[in-house]
């Protein structure tokens, strides 16, 4: 068809005048943009399938939608979110993108994908009653999976308070968030029960009525405003 639309435009009545070949010179390169996109995302899309980024029905991320894989189709990717928004992503940002795959780890390795959530407590609290709550907050959640044990790691000692980080595997990766949902309500009834606040306490430095630490110059020059 592209073939007999060439031989043929020379034919066209008005075809040798200056607006019909600058119409005809955009047209083209809008058809040769468009089908380079088309192009790319058809590619895209077939790379995906290849490499085995994602299934139908996976629970996914990609650039910052999370949700389950509607439909893998040549050109674009559709997410459905957990509000049952569906999402279109073109393959070419989705293969240009990183994706998250929740469901990978059971289909792939057996074993099941984990979730973590961290929280900050006080030096004035032990901890290894924080390590023991978090443990027991895990284990009560119907969603977290009993084939690995749940742990706990402190990952930092600021100034005021420690961080604990609660990593736990989910039964079914499709639940993620209301799972994850589950454990945290499950972590603040255990800290209830056990008369812990989950709280960072924070310290303020109040003036006395010490001299201001202030150079003589700047506190001349603050004077003088």
């Amino acid at each position: 068809m592209l073939i007999g639309v060439v031989f043929a435009f020379p034919y066209i009545p008005g075809s040798d005048s200056k607006v019909f070949q600058g119409a005809g010179l955009l047209f083209g390169v809008l058809a040769a943009l468009g089908s380079s996109a088309v192009a790319t995302n058809i590619i895209s899309g077939l790379m995906l399938i290849y490499t085995r980024a994602f299934l139908e029905g996976d629970r996914v991320e990609i650039n910052g939608v999370v949700g389950l894989v509607q439909e893998r189709a040549l050109l674009v990717t559709r997410i459905r979110t957990p509000r049952n928004e569906l999402v279109s992503i073109p393959n070419a940002a989705v293969i240009a993108a990183s994706v998250v795959n929740y469901s990978f780890s059971r289909r792939e390795i057996r074993k099941p994908v984990a979730l973590s959530t961290t929280i900050t407590i006080g030096y004035d609290v032990p901890w290894r009653q924080v390590h023991a709550l978090l443990l027991a907050a895990a284990e009560s959640v119907e969603g977290i999976s009993d084939e690995v044990d749940p742990f706990v790691l402190q990952t930092s000692l600021n100034d005021f308070h420690i961080s604990y980080e609660l990593t736990a595997g989910v039964r079914d990766a499709k639940k993620y968030r209301e799972t994850l949902s589950d454990l945290l309500a499950a972590i603040q009834d255990q800290f209830a029960a056990a008369k812990v606040e989950i709280l960072s306490p924070g310290y303020h430095a109040i003036r006395n009525g010490n001299p201001s630490t202030l150079p003589p110059a700047a506190a001349a020059t603050a004077g003088q405003t």
